[in-house]
Parts: C-alpha cells; sequence; structure tokens
C-alpha cells in the first residue's frame, strides 16, 4: 500500500515496511513490527512525533489502524531526523516541569531510585511501573538523553524482556540517540 505522509523518521528507510504485523492500536496512534522486530509507528495528524514514526492523515490512519498486516511504501512527506541538537537551552519552566517528574518517579519507586543511578543498576528500572512505557522505562529514557546532551558514557545492559514492544523500540533509539519529537523541543527551547 502507498502510504501518503505528512512527515516521517528519515531512519524509516533503513526498515523492510513488508509485512508489517499489527501490535496495538490506539486513538491516535497504532504500531506495527517489521519480520526483524522493528516497530514502526503511524501516528494520526497532528500528534507527537517519535523514532520510526510516520504521521499520515486522519483518512490514511482510518484505513490503516485496525490492519493486521500491511505492507507499506511511505511518499510525500517531510522527512526529520530525531537527533539530539547540537545545541541545549532548558528554559527555567521546563527544568521545574523535570524536577516535579522527578519527585514523583521518587515516590513511585519509594526512592529507591537515587540508588539505582548511583550504582548503575538500571536494569531495575526495566519494565518498572504500569503503562505502555512503563515509567521506569520512561524515566531511563530522558536519563539516556541526559547522559548524551552531557557528553557523559553510560553503562547499560538491559534485560528488554521485561518491558513492552513499545517501550524497548524507544529505549534502543534513544541509546543509538534518537528521541521522541517532544524530548527534542524540549531540549531545543531556549529561555
Amino acid at each position: 500500500m502507498l502510504i501518503e505522509a505528512v512527515a516521517y523518521d528519515l531512519n524509516i528507510k533503513k526498515v523492510n515496511l513488508k509485512q508489517l504485523s499489527l501490535r496495538k492500536t490506539y486513538k491516535n496512534s497504532c504500531y506495527f513490527a517489521s519480520p526483524s522486530g522493528q516497530i514502526v509507528t503511524f501516528l494520526k495528524y497532528p500528534n507527537q512525533f517519535v523514532p520510526l514514526g510516520v504521521v499520515i492523515k486522519r483518512d490514511v490512519f482510518a484505513e490503516i489502524s485496525h490492519r493486521e498486516m500491511l505492507s507499506a511504501e511511505i511518499f510525500w512527506g517531510v522527512g526529520l531526523r530525531l537527533k539530539l541538537p547540537k545545541k541545549v537551552n532548558i528554559p527555567s519552566v521546563c527544568v521545574a516541569i523535570v524536577k516535579e517528574k522527578w519527585r514523583k518517579a521518587k515516590i513511585f519507586f519509594k526512592s529507591e531510585i537515587e540508588n539505582f543511578v548511583r550504582l548503575g543498576r538500571y536494569e531495575k528500572l526495566v519494565g518498572a511501573g504500569e503503562g505502555l512505557t512503563p515509567l521506569g522505562d520512561d524515566f531511563l529514557v530522558g536519563f539516556i538523553a541526559a547522559k548524551k546532551v552531557l557528553n557523559e558514557k553510560i553503562s547499560l545492559n538491559l534485560d528488554f524482556s521485561r518491558t513492552t514492544d513499545l517501550s524497548r523500540h524507544f529505549l534502543l533509539n534513544a541509546i543509538e540517540g534518537n528521541f521522541s519529537e517532544n524530548i527534542i523541543k524540549f531540549l531545543e527551547v531556549g529561555d
């Protein structure tokens, strides 16, 4: 099927889009797995942009979001890279939001999160918490982004069998330096 994109991650060109199998459908997004297990997310316009994501018009989304199998060829649209920005200017209002999320994460993990980070026990966070992308995984994606922005090395030995397919997808992309549009915008915004 030819799919007209509004926008797409340029890395999508590296993925075999033949024989994609539906994993999950939501109100504004659906994600498929390639034969090799890579996750491709189709997002109803307008929506946040994610690694290996394709933003499509509403009528196209309605057509593909409930197919069990899909073979796609992407055309048109704007190809974007979801790499971290070279310059980072985080405004104080954003810092306040991050501090609040950190406070909630510490409550959820009963303050163990600081020990996990201090001791490098990141594997304890994988799959921890509820949701399609558990809180521990969301924290790790942000932590990886921070380490990359600071050009600090991080040694990760993660067991992805403990989390969801979609969360594993986001973690693997983070390790490669690819992040969702919201993380990149957060880092690019200046005061």
